[in-house]
């Protein structure tokens, strides 16, 4: 008997999934929001922010949601959604749950390379937005930070709506 798998068998990161730079990596010292992707034909969206550490300053995250990808009337998203943390990526590669929200706080204060990981469903976005980014506080010039946007299409079989334009 064949064993079935349901989703390794014909699964292709490239061709399945859209993987936008939201940051690119620089220096994290005045980054703000970074380039808005569209939600529109997208099942889910994880928001993924790195932080090699250089210098202790903790570097707060907010996810941002806007009418398009112009980010046009932007608006802090108010929705919680499921936030996977990995507090040293050094020592190893499992993310670990912690309690749902819309904003985190990298803390450096213990002198680690860090991720934060938010799960966003779409429908949790307000009425008429339709655009998300992450917003990066001010930490240091000696940390390098960057974002990208990994989108699950809705219907995989469509053109995924994901680059700066709508």
């Amino acid at each position: 008997m064949k064993e079935e798998y349901i989703m390794a068998e014909n699964f292709s990161y490239p061709e399945t999934l859209a993987d936008v730079d939201l940051v690119l990596a620089q220096t994290g010292a005045a980054i703000g929001d970074g380039d808005f992707i569209t939600a529109s034909n997208a099942h889910l969206i994880f928001l993924v922010v790195r932080l090699a550490y250089g210098a202790d300053a903790d570097c707060a995250v907010t996810l941002i949601e806007a009418d398009d990808v112009a980010g046009t009337n932007p608006l802090t998203i108010s929705a919680t959604m499921p936030v996977y943390i990995n507090t040293d990526v050094s020592v190893t590669n499992v993310w670990t749950r912690t309690t749902d929200a819309a904003n985190y706080t990298i803390d450096t204060g213990d002198g680690k390379s860090q991720k934060v990981c938010f799960v966003l469903d779409p429908a949790k976005l307000t009425p008429g937005k339709t655009a998300v980014t992450v917003n990066i506080g001010n930490s240091d010039v000696a940390n390098i930070i960057s974002a990208q946007a990994v989108v699950c299409p809705r219907y995989p079989q469509r053109t995924m709506l994901t680059d700066l334009v709508a």
